[in-house]
């Protein structure tokens, strides 16, 4: 068998995993790549990624027009982040894939998609 001859067998495996599968299928994913390497022909390591250009990416600003400080969670597949943004301050962020926001303590969130100015009010 030889590296390139391993790369079908990679994708198909790819296609018929669930998880890769989705990333594969995922609106976002706009590239993919495949790399098989060996140094001995006998043991293969192969990594496919998923992913878009950095020109692909969107630009998310939060600006907290409240007056008073608001905790803010950012999801991001299975990453979490939380920021808090004291009144006036800005947020910015550079995102590749759909990002949801919300407010602390809430369930309710944005979904991000494109790029996107949200206002953080009093009533939320």
């Amino acid at each position: 068998m030889t590296a390139e001859s391993l790369i079908d067998v990679f994708v198909q495996g790819g296609i018929d995993s669930p998880p890769h599968r989705e990333s594969m299928l995922a609106e976002f994913i706009t590239h993919t790549g495949v790399v098989v390497a060996t140094t001995d022909d006998v043991t293969y390591y192969a990594v496919q990624m998923f992913g878009r250009p950095k020109s692909a990416a969107y630009q998310l600003k939060l600006t907290n027009t409240s007056g008073e400080t608001k905790t803010v969670v950012v999801r991001s597949h299975d990453q979490r982040d939380e920021a808090e943004l004291q009144p006036r301050m800005i947020l910015k962020m550079t995102r590749c894939i759909p990002t949801d926001v919300s407010m602390a303590g809430r369930s309710q969130s944005v979904r991000i998609k494109s790029n996107a100015n949200l206002e953080l009010t009093a009533d939320g």
